[in-house]
């Protein structure tokens, strides 16, 4: 499981950054979501820039 220092990185992120989620898909009694992801690893791939420039 992800701890409150994975929580704190992604909470920082813009949208159109990239991240790469390992762990387990599986149904949720979410209204809103059929699936949900448990969550063993998150890397953050690439930090978006905002806002985007060319």
């Amino acid at each position: 499981m992800v701890g409150e220092e994975g929580i704190k990185q992604v909470k920082d992120l813009n949208r159109q950054s990239v991240v790469r989620i390992t762990g387990a898909v599986q149904e949720t009694k979410s209204r809103d979501f059929p699936f949900e992801v448990k969550s063993e690893k998150i890397e953050i791939l690439s930090r978006a820039v905002h806002p985007i420039t060319n």
